[in-house]
Protein backbone atom coordinates (compact mmCIF):
# COMPACT_ATOMS: atom_id res chain seq x y z
CA UNK A 1 0.00 0.00 0.00
CA UNK A 2 1.32 3.60 -1.10
CA UNK A 3 1.00 6.00 1.70
CA UNK A 4 0.13 9.13 -0.68
CA UNK A 5 -0.50 12.76 0.19
CA UNK A 6 -4.26 14.09 0.84
CA UNK A 7 -5.91 15.07 -2.30
CA UNK A 8 -8.64 16.61 -0.65
CA UNK A 9 -9.63 18.40 2.90
CA UNK A 10 -11.66 14.66 3.66
CA UNK A 11 -8.64 12.59 3.37
CA UNK A 12 -5.77 13.00 6.24
CA UNK A 13 -2.35 12.92 5.68
CA UNK A 14 -0.67 9.72 5.64
CA UNK A 15 -3.83 7.23 5.41
CA UNK A 16 -2.96 4.62 2.92
CA UNK A 17 -5.12 4.68 -0.66
CA UNK A 18 -6.89 2.01 -0.59
CA UNK A 19 -8.34 1.94 2.92
CA UNK A 20 -9.12 5.43 2.16
CA UNK A 21 -10.86 4.73 -1.29
CA UNK A 22 -13.08 2.58 1.30
CA UNK A 23 -13.77 4.42 3.94
CA UNK A 24 -14.33 8.11 2.06
CA UNK A 25 -18.35 6.59 1.32
CA UNK A 26 -18.13 6.05 5.26
CA UNK A 27 -16.68 9.87 5.77
CA UNK A 28 -18.77 11.38 3.31
CA UNK A 29 -21.76 9.78 5.17
CA UNK A 30 -20.62 10.75 8.87
CA UNK A 31 -20.15 14.27 8.11
CA UNK A 32 -23.35 14.45 5.86
CA UNK A 33 -24.81 13.40 9.76
CA UNK A 34 -22.67 15.90 11.65
CA UNK A 35 -23.83 18.88 8.85
CA UNK A 36 -27.25 18.01 10.09
CA UNK A 37 -26.69 18.10 13.85
CA UNK A 38 -25.19 21.28 13.37
CA UNK A 39 -28.00 23.09 11.36
CA UNK A 40 -30.27 21.26 14.36
CA UNK A 41 -27.88 22.88 16.80
CA UNK A 42 -27.91 26.03 14.95
CA UNK A 43 -31.51 26.00 14.99
CA UNK A 44 -32.21 25.57 18.89
CA UNK A 45 -29.76 28.25 19.56
CA UNK A 46 -31.49 30.87 17.73
CA UNK A 47 -35.15 29.64 19.33
CA UNK A 48 -33.17 30.04 22.31
CA UNK A 49 -31.73 33.57 21.18
CA UNK A 50 -35.49 34.07 20.87
CA UNK A 51 -36.63 33.39 23.82
CA UNK A 52 -34.31 35.48 25.83
CA UNK A 53 -35.40 38.46 23.87
CA UNK A 54 -38.48 39.88 26.21
CA UNK A 55 -40.26 42.95 26.03
CA UNK A 56 -39.00 45.09 28.53
CA UNK A 57 -42.13 46.69 30.45
CA UNK A 58 -41.86 50.82 30.20
CA UNK A 59 -42.13 52.20 33.52
CA UNK A 60 -44.69 55.02 33.54
CA UNK A 61 -43.84 58.00 35.18
CA UNK A 62 -45.42 59.44 37.69
CA UNK A 63 -46.79 63.09 37.16
CA UNK A 64 -46.49 64.66 40.03
CA UNK A 65 -49.48 67.21 41.14
CA UNK A 66 -47.74 71.13 41.50
CA UNK A 67 -49.19 72.41 44.85
CA UNK A 68 -52.03 74.93 44.44
CA UNK A 69 -50.54 78.09 46.79
CA UNK A 70 -52.59 79.77 49.21
CA UNK A 71 -53.70 83.45 48.66
CA UNK A 72 -53.31 85.64 51.44
CA UNK A 73 -56.51 87.78 52.40
CA UNK A 74 -54.66 89.84 54.59
CA UNK A 75 -55.15 93.35 53.38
Amino acid sequence: MKIMKPVSKNRPTGVPVILMRCCLKILKSCQYVEEEKEEEDEKKKKKKKKKKKKKKKKKKKKKKKKKKKKKDNCV
